[in-house]
């Protein structure tokens, strides 16, 4: 499978302070990790962290020579647990968005919650976009967790 799952998160501020904050929590357990800036070459990721574009850009992320050699071959697939990633960030390109809240954004109550359409509004909203293996595997949900946890400010219900 060439291509991967899209999980899409909308933050407030820049997308990529967002980026920077969650891959270097990726390098932490990746401590020789590759990035390249789309459509540049892999390089350690301690060069390419201070150079991520300011407005918008397209991370490719492996752990190492042998991940990017199979990225080639196989695309977003795991290997022994873990796989290749992107991560697409830019400013939302509306002020206004509709979409649906599937979780109470009031936090836990004692009512049950019925899923309901919302408009969201405001500037300085940035789009960032995490290209998965997949859907399902824990190192896709993994990743995610590291995302939101990097996310200053985030507050999570669950």
């Amino acid at each position: 499978m060439i291509t991967g799952y899209d999980h899409v998160e909308l933050v407030a501020g820049s997308g990529m302070a967002h980026v920077k904050a969650f891959l270097e929590r990726v390098q932490k357990h990746w401590a020789d990790m590759l990035l390249a800036i789309a459509p540049g070459d892999f390089e350690p990721a301690l060069r390419i962290l201070p150079a991520l574009p300011e407005s918008k850009g397209d991370i490719l992320v492996a752990r190492d020579k042998e991940m990017i050699r199979r990225w080639d071959k196989d695309g977003y697939h795991l290997h022994r647990g873990e796989g290749p990633f992107s991560v697409l960030y830019e400013p939302m390109g509306t002020a206004q968005i509709k979409t649906t809240l599937l979780q109470d954004p009031y936090g836990p109550s004692d009512y049950k919650f019925t899923p309901y359409e919302a408009t969201l509004l405001g500037r300085n909203i940035s789009l960032i976009t995490l290209v998965l293996p997949d859907e399902g595997s824990g190192f896709s949900r993994k990743l995610i967790q590291e995302f939101e946890s990097a996310t200053p400010g985030s507050r999570h219900f669950d």
